[in-house]
């Protein structure tokens, strides 16, 4: 019996520290798996922030002091005549490259880029915000869940009814804020294929069905 013990306590022993290891073991697949759980979080998280356009547009540092002035003289509204309102909207558009629909939205998704395009907006021509509308097309997920392309949407959304009323020639008039080696045709294009508001309205619905 006495020879026994020794062999007794080794076992014991053993047994206890095959434990200790079963536990250690279980707890590293426990904690891989929590962090493999955060991992996956984290990825439809980004997935759902680049769904939903939270990531906020760049611009580059020498085009934000133009485009701070931008909103200041846009807001003051300090214009002696229609025709130089206008023109000034015109030069902004033609200097931002608003025509393009990633620059429009890379705007509207900055923080001072949405305001400078949020105060042009009651300045601008019916054609101007039919652009808009139709530069935001396929882009809407980006641009209103993101905090400041949402106040962008909502402003716009006030100018609807302008819109709806203009006639086909306010829709397609050459205005000065388009350079001729940049548009050449386009007048033909708008008026052949003028797309509806309803339309685009429609296609943003089927655009956002399912991200809210």
């Amino acid at each position: 019996d006495t020879g026994d013990a020794p062999k007794k306590q080794k076992r014991e022993r053993g047994e206890r520290g095959g434990t200790k290891k079963k536990k250690a073991k279980a707890g590293d697949e426990e904690e891989g798996a929590e962090k493999g759980d955060e991992t996956e979080v984290e990825e439809k998280s980004k997935s759902r922030g680049v769904k939903r356009g939270t990531e906020a547009g760049r611009l580059d540092d020498e085009v934000l002091p133009y485009v701070k002035e931008v909103t200041l003289l846009a807001r003051a509204n300090e214009f002696e005549a229609d025709e130089d309102r206008q023109l000034f909207v015109d030069n902004v558009w033609r200097e931002l490259k608003m025509k393009k629909s990633e620059q429009l939205v890379r705007l509207i998704t900055h923080k001072d880029g949405s305001a400078a395009v949020e105060s042009l907006l009651p300045l601008s021509s019916s054609k101007q915000l039919y652009r808009i509308c139709r530069g935001l097309k396929g882009a809407m997920a980006r641009v209103i869940f993101n905090p400041y392309g949402s106040h962008v949407i909502e402003a716009l959304f006030g100018f609807v009814p302008r819109l709806v009323n203009a006639s086909m020639d306010e829709l397609t008039k050459k205005g000065e804020d388009e350079d001729d080696e940049d548009d050449e045709g386009e007048d033909d294009e708008d008026k052949s294929a003028l797309e509806p508001l309803e339309k685009m309205f429609q296609a943003t619905c089927d655009e956002l069905a399912g991200g809210w």
